[in-house]
Order: C-alpha cells, then sequence, then structure tokens
C-alpha cells in the first residue's frame, strides 16, 4: 500500500462517517425540537 491508497480508505472512511452522523444529527436536532414545542 502506497501513500495514495492510505488517503483514499480515509478519504473513504471520513464521508461514510458523515452519512452516518449527519441523519443523526438531524433526528436528535428534530426530537429535541419537538421536546421543546410540547413543553
Amino acid at each position: 500500500m502506497n501513500e495514495l491508497d492510505i488517503q483514499i480508505i480515509l478519504y473513504n472512511n471520513y464521508w461514510n462517517s458523515w452519512d452516518i452522523a449527519v441523519p443523526n444529527i438531524l433526528y436528535y436536532w428534530t426530537w429535541e425540537s419537538d421536546i421543546l414545542a410540547i413543553t
């Protein structure tokens, strides 16, 4: 494995983690907004 291969793997892992994180952030944000709206 050369340095470019490692960079590609890190890049892919970075974007895969964002694909997971963004929906979770949106989910928690809407969930908290619902609680604030109720109270």
